[in-house]
């Protein structure tokens, strides 16, 4: 075996991983957003003596997903694992937080497509070459 065949050469970005990238990008760009006007809608509260509790609540959990889609935004565009599994689990999340937006109004269903489609591009296997993991192969490959 040469040394030309051993190459370990990573794909270039298939469609998938391109939705990824761009769902990815959008949640962090997003998530920038709702910190921002979090913390102003608390401030708002405090300023005309309102309970600022949910307020403190929405912007401290805007802040965790904005710390998260960031990194992982960055990192899957550098083709970095890591910055996969941390959006898988950011996806995830926010799937089960469209859930419960579901009980409030119907606008929770595109949070939870949006999610979904995040999940499952980060998932699949040209992400996972994409970061340079190999496939796996099975019993019958």
């Amino acid at each position: 075996m040469q040394i030309d065949e051993m190459s370990t050469e990573r794909p270039s970005a298939s469609p998938k991983v391109v939705i990824a990238m761009v769902l990815l990008w959008l949640l962090a760009a997003l998530s920038v957003f709702a910190t921002f006007f979090a913390w102003q809608d608390y401030g708002a509260r405090i300023e005309h003596n309102q309970n600022p509790d949910s307020a403190m609540l929405t912007a401290f959990s805007a802040m965790i997903v904005m710390a998260m889609a960031l990194p992982s935004a960055t990192g899957f565009q550098l083709r970095k694992n890591w910055a996969r599994v941390v959006g898988m689990v950011l996806s995830a999340l926010g799937c089960v937080g469209a859930l419960f937006s579901l009980a409030v109004g119907p606008a929770g269903l595109i949070a939870l497509a949006l999610y979904g489609v995040l999940y499952a591009m980060l998932i699949s296997a040209t992400a996972k070459e994409w970061c340079g993991r190999p496939r796996r192969r099975g019993a019958w490959d």
